[in-house]
C-alpha cells in the first residue's frame, strides 16, 4: 500500500487526533519542510474555520502533494516524540503498512562488483547469503555547535534508509556526531566486539517508516555500507563541533585483518560532503578507474564522494543533495538490471553532471568521484592543509572563489558618464501576494567625498513587519566610481517581543586590506567576529550597498554579459559567488500603466547550501520597478512611475522685521506649540525615527547645500502621499 494510500484510510482517525492542538501539528509540518512558508501562513489564515476545518485543509494539501511527502508525514506522526505525547492516540494505528519501494530483486548491486575491481578470486561475485545482507550504519550531521543547520540532509537519510532497507540490509543511524565521536563510532562498527557498545552513540534503526530504537544489538553479514553525511573540506568532512575527520582514516579504520569480521568482505562508502569552497562550472565527466597503483589486497573498499577535491557540492534545503538523491534514484533502477555498482556509480556521474545549479547554464555544476584506495600507500598525515580547516567550516588559503575576468572588466569599463545616471533615489514598497503592504524601500545615491577621495554615497533602508514584529536594514556605503567599497556599515534587526535580534556588520579599507568586523546581538548575548582579506584577491567583489548600483549599469546596457561571475561575501563572512542571468524585456503594470521593463536574475551560491535567486526587474531609466526573491510570497515593487525632476527650491531671503515678528509670535505661543507637538509626536511616532535618520545622515555627510540634501532625502517619502497644496508661509 502506498503512503497516499494509508493516509487516506487512515485520514478520518488522523484528523480526529490532531485536532487535539492544531498549532503543534502545523508547526511540525513547517519545520520538516512538507509545506512551504507560504503555505504556512495560508493555513494560518483561514478565517471563518473551526480547528477541525483547518485540520482538514492541512491533511488534504499534504495529500495532494507528492508520495514521498506523504510517507515523511506518516514518518513523523510515528517518531516524533512531541507528537507521540500530544496525540497518544496515533500509536495504536498501523501507519507503518506503506511501502515506498517495490520489493528487492535477488541480488542487489554489490553482488555485481566487477571481478577487475575486487580480489581475484574463484567466483565473479561476492556472496551475499546472510540475512540481512549486512550493516549500513548513516553519519547525519545535521545541527553545528555555531547554530548552523544542514537543512535537507535528513531527506537524504531517508531516501538512504529506504533503498538500503529495500536491498536487504539492516539501517542503522546516529545523529549529529562531533569529530570525536565519529571517529568512536566508526572504531566500533569496524569491529563489533562488544554488542553493547554502539548504544552509547545513541543508535536509531530504520524500522520502514521512520528511525527508532533498535530492535536487537547489530551484527555484521556479508556488505557493508557506510554513509557520511556532513560539511567538508579537501579530504575530510566535519563533525558538529567543527573538528576535522580525513577520509583516508575513515577508510584506515576499516583495513582488513585477520580479526576483522569485513575480511574479504565489499565495504563501500558514501560521502556527502563539500570538499571545498570552489564552484565548479562545466566539468567534463571523469571515469571511475583505479590508479595505477591499486593493490589487489585492498579491492574490497570503494569510496564514492559527492565533488572532486577544493570544490563545493550543492544541497537543496527541502529536496537534499544532488549527490545522494543520485545514488539512490540510480540504485532503484540499475539494480534490478542486475548492474554492478560501479556500472551505477558512472551513471550517477552522469545524471548529476547534467544538473545546473543556476539560470546561467554551465554556471553552476558538480562531478562526483569515486575511486578505490590504496590502503598500504595511504598518507600518514592528511593532505589537507591546517588553515583549510582552522576556520568555521570554510575554505582554506588557495581556496576562495574568484570573480570572473568577464565581471572584473566590467567593472573596470565604468565610465563616469554612465554612473552619473545611476544617482537618484527609488522607492518601493513590498507587499504580500495578496497585495497587503507589508512595508517600504528606500534608496538615496549621491556624489560625495570621503577622506579627501570623491566618492558615490549610497543610503538604503527598509522598514517592515514579520509575523507582527517590526523588522528592517539599513545599508550606508561609499563606493568608488568602479564600484569599489571604501566603507560600508550594514545593520538588520527584527524586534521580537521581550528580546530582539540585531547583526552589524561594518566593513572599511585600511593599510591594503578590507577589515570586516559583525556584531550579532541576540537579547542579551553578543557575538562578535572579524576577518580581513587583502584587497589583491577583492577584484569584482560586490556587496549589500553596491549590487543596486550595479544592476541599474547592467539594465542601461541592456545586456548581461555571460559568464559574469562576482565574489561576495556569505553570513559566515566567507567568500563566495554572485552570478548574474538576463531575463529580457516584459510588459509589467505600474500604478495603472503598462510599461516595459528590463529583467535579470542574481543568484548568490552558498558553500553548503542551496542558491538564493532574485529576479529584478528595471524601468528604461535604471529605476527598480519590482524584485522578488524566487520562492518568497513577498514583492517589492514600485507603485508609480517616477515623476521627472523638479527644479530646486527657490531660496527666497526673509525681511528681517518679518523674521523678527514671527519670532515674537513664536515666543507668545510656545508653551501651546509645545504641547501641540508633544501630542502630534504621540500620535505619530514613526517622525521620531524619520527625523533621527535624517539628522544622522545629515551629520554623516555635511553637505554645502542642506536645502537641496533635505529635499532629495525627503523626496521618495513625498512620492507615496503627494502634498495636497502647495508649500507656503505658516501663519502661527
Amino acid at each position: 500500500m502506498s503512503a497516499r494510500d494509508a493516509l487516506r484510510r487512515h485520514k478520518t482517525a488522523i484528523q480526529a487526533s490532531l485536532c487535539g492542538d492544531y498549532r503543534l501539528i502545523l508547526n511540525k509540518v513547517l519545520e520538516k519542510d512538507l509545506i512551504t512558508a507560504r503555505e504556512y501562513t495560508n493555513l494560518k489564515s483561514i478565517n471563518q474555520v473551526d480547528v477541525e476545518g483547518h485540520v482538514v485543509e492541512l491533511v488534504d494539501k499534504l495529500m495532494n502533494k507528492s508520495e514521498d511527502t506523504c510517507q515523511q508525514f506518516l514518518n513523523l506522526l510515528q517518531t516524533d516524540e512531541d507528537i507521540g505525547t500530544t496525540y497518544p492516540e496515533l500509536r495504536s494505528m498501523q501507519l507503518s503498512d506503506a511501502r515506498p519501494l517495490p520489493e528487492p530483486v535477488q541480488e542487489c548491486a554489490l553482488d555485481l562488483l566487477s571481478p577487475e575491481s575486487k580480489r581475484p578470486r574463484k567466483e565473479d561475485h561476492y556472496r551475499m547469503d546472510s540475512q540481512p545482507v549486512g550493516l549500513c550504519v548513516i553519519i547525519n550531521n545535521e545541527n553545528f555547535v555555531n547554530g548552523e543547520v544542514r537543512r535537507g540532509t535528513n531527506k537524504d537519510a531517508q531516501c538512504l534508509a529506504e533503498v538500503f532497507s529495500w536491498l536487504r540490509f539492516r539501517v542503522l543511524m546516529c545523529k549529529d556526531q562531533t569529530q570525536d565521536q565519529m571517529e568512536r563510532t566508526l572504531d566500533c562498527f569496524a569491529s563489533l566486539s562488544d554488542h553493547s557498545q554502539p548504544q552509547e552513540f545513541d543508535v536509531k534503526e530504520w524500522l520502514g517508516a521512520g528511525f527508532g530504537d533498535p530492535q536487537q544489538a547489530p551484527r555484521h553479514g556479508d556488505a557493508f555500507i557506510c554513509c557520511i553525511l556532513s560539511h567538508g573540506a579537501r579530504g575530510v568532512v566535519f563533525g558538529t563541533d567543527w573538528k576535522p575527520l580525513a577520509i583516508n582514516q575513515i577508510t584506515r579504520t576499516f583495513k582488513t585483518t585477520d580479526q576483522s569480521a569485513l575480511v574479504g568482505k565489499p565495504k563501500v562508502f558514501l560521502i556527502q560532503a563539500c570538499q571545498g569552497g570552489t564552484l565548479q562550472r562545466g566539468v567534463f565527466l571523469k571515469d571511475l578507474e583505479s590508479d595505477d597503483a591499486f593493490i589487489p589486497e585492498a579491492a574490497d573498499i570503494l569510496v564514492a564522494i559527492a565533488t572532486v577535491k577544493d570544490h563545493a557540492s550543492v544541497r537543496h534545503r527541502i529536496d537534499g543533495t544532488w549527490f545522494v538523491q543520485s545514488v539512490c534514484q540510480q540504485l532503484k533502477e540499475g539494480c534490478p538490471r542486475r548492474e554492478d555498482i560501479i556500472t551505477i556509480l558512472h551513471r550517477v556521474n552522469d545524471d548529476v553532471s547534467k544538473k545546473e545549479g543556476s539560470g546561467q547554464p554551465g554556471a553552476v555544476k558538480q562531478m562526483p568521484e569515486a575511486y578505490l584506495p590504496n590502503m598500504t600507500d595511504v598518507p600518514q598525515e592528511d593532505e589537507t592543509s591546517a588553515g583549510a580547516v582552522a576556520g568555521i567550516g570554510g575554505p582554506g588559503p588557495g581556496e576562495d572563489p574568484k570573480a570572473s575576468d568577464e565581471a572584473i572588466a566590467f567593472m573596470s569599463s565604468i565610465e563616469p558618464a554612465g554612473m552619473l545616471k545611476c544617482v537618484f533615489p527609488d522607492s518601493l514598497v513590498t507587499a504580500s501576494e495578496c497585495g497587503r503592504e507589508l512595508g517600504k524601500f528606500s534608496v538615496t545615491v549621491e556624489f560625495a567625498c570621503r577622506l579627501q577621495q570623491p566618492c558615490i554615497l549610497l543610503h538604503a533602508q527598509s522598514q517592515g513587519v514579520i509575523d507582527d514584529a517590526p523588522c528592517g536594514t539599513t545599508v550606508t556605503a561609499y563606493l568608488s566610481t568602479n564600484l569599489e567599497v571604501l566603507e560600508e556599515d550594514y545593520r538588520e534587526y527584527v524586534k521580537l517581543e521581550g528580546h530582539g535580534l540585531e547583526k552589524r556588520c561594518h566593513m572599511v579599507q585600511h593599510k591594503g586590506k578590507l577589515v570586516i568586523n559583525k556584531v550579532t546581538t541576540v537579547g542579551e548575548e553578543v557575538t562578535k567576529e572579524s576577518v580581513s582579506y587583502p584587497t589583491s584577491v577583492l577584484r569584482g567583489l560586490v556587496t549589500e550597498g553596491s549590487i543596486l548600483l550595479l544592476m541599474r549599469l547592467i539594465n542601461l546596457r541592456k545586456k548581461v554579459p555571460e559568464h559574469m561571475t562576482f565574489i561576495s561575501f556569505d553570513q559566515r563572512l566567507n567568500m563566495i559567488q554572485t552570478t548574474f542571468s538576463e531575463l529580457g524585456l516584459k510588459q509589467l503594470d505600474v500604478g495603472g500603466e503598462t510599461v516595459e521593463v528590463f529583467g535579470m536574475e542574481r543568484t548568490v551560491h552558498s558553500v553548503e547550501d542551496s542558491p538564493t535567486t532574485w529576479q529584478c526587474y528595471f524601468l528604461d531609466d535604471g529605476h527598480l520597478a519590482s524584485r522578488v526573491q524566487v520562492g518568497s510570497p513577498v514583492t517589492m515593487r514600485l507603485l508609480r512611475l517616477p515623476s521627472q525632476p523638479e527644479q530646486g527650491f527657490e531660496k527666497i531671503p526673509l525681511v528681517w522685521e518679518d523674521d523678527m515678528q514671527m519670532h515674537s509670535q513664536f515666543l507668545d505661543r510656545k508653551d501651546e506649540l509645545k504641547a501641540d507637538h508633544t501630542s502630534y509626536l504621540k500620535q505619530n511616532p514613526d517622525i521620531r525615527a524619520l527625523i533621527s535618520d535624517f539628522l544622522q545622515f545629515l551629520l554623516l555627510r555635511k553637505p554645502d547645500d542642506v536645502f537641496q540634501f533635505a529635499r532629495d532625502y525627503f523626496l521618495p517619502f513625498a512620492s507615496h502621499r503627494p502634498p495636497e497644496s502647495t508649500l507656503k508661509a505658516s501663519s502661527l
